[in-house]
């Protein structure tokens, strides 16, 4: 094979759906949230001018569809309106299938967000001390910055363009942590945190990033999103409501977490 014909070989991705998107969403985009990941890693990758090729794969988890992790490169993990303590069987059977694959097969890189990122920390660092649960300051919603761990920003200065110190501003939409007090064991770390939540990502060089944030969300997807789920129905009073939809509006970052994730995936590298 020759140099150019392996950098042409595709980075193979499988985006694990754990949720179904509101309505409102579902118009535009699908009834799943593979497809709004799947558009912001093509648009970043043609961004960049890279010379890789993304061919992103979809699964439905609750429906049992699980990719093979022998013709996959990189797994991406959705959010999901599930805690990761929920007793659904499609929830123990996912976490099963995160432990086995980074422990049988090394080459795949796996992401998560939310959701994704909570039941990937439980399902690899549990042993360890990391816990999820409901988080006792309630619930994080609209932009907020998070202030990045320097070890962690230093395997992806060559991608990221934040100013100096400058934190990374995304959206927020979550009730639930991961709660960690615990030193992290070896080769792993917190990418960084927030006022209201300290643990905003694992990393682990090569294998496991996680955002707890929602990079992949726009202000529409965050605007509808919060109005379906911001109910009096579920306890959520007008106000509240309001509060949260002023939060999502403004500038964020979104862009350069997704050239973080990028990165992930097709650097050959420690990132």
């Amino acid at each position: 094979m020759t140099v150019k014909s392996r950098l042409q070989q595709p980075v193979r991705v499988a985006i694990l759906d754990c949720d179904y998107v509101v309505p409102k969403v579902a118009e535009t985009w699908g009834p799943t949230y593979s497809s709004i990941f799947g558009h912001r890693l093509q648009a970043v990758n043609k961004t960049l001018g890279s010379d890789k090729v993304l061919q992103i794969s979809a699964f439905d988890i609750i429906k049992n569809e699980y990719p093979d992790p022998n013709h996959f490169d990189a797994f991406l993990i959705t959010g999901s309106v599930k805690g990761v303590y929920d007793e659904d069987l499609w929830i123990a059977r996912l976490k099963a299938f995160i432990q086995r694959t980074y422990q049988t097969h090394q080459h795949v890189r796996m992401f998560g967000a939310c959701f994704g990122h909570q039941i990937i920390s439980e399902a690899l660092l549990e042993k360890y001390g990391v816990i999820v649960e409901k988080d006792p300051k309630g619930y994080e919603v609209g932009i907020h910055k998070v202030v990045l761990n320097p070890k962690f920003a230093a395997h992806f200065d060559h991608v990221l363009s934040l100013p100096e110190g400058d934190g990374l501003r995304v959206q927020f939409a979550h009730g639930d942590h991961v709660r960690f007090e615990a030193s992290w064991p070896e080769s792993w770390m917190s990418i960084g945190s927030t006022p209201h939540c300290a643990v905003q990502g694992i990393f682990q060089p090569g294998r496991v990033l996680t955002f707890q944030g929602h990079f992949e969300f726009n202000e529409e997807i965050s605007t509808e999103t919060i109005t379906y789920f911001y109910t009096p129905e579920r306890g959520f009073t007008p106000e509240q409501t309001q509060a949260a939809l002023d939060q999502i509006r403004g500038t964020d970052d979104s862009e350069e977490a997704a050239k973080i994730l990028h990165a992930f995936f097709t650097d050959s590298n420690d990132t």
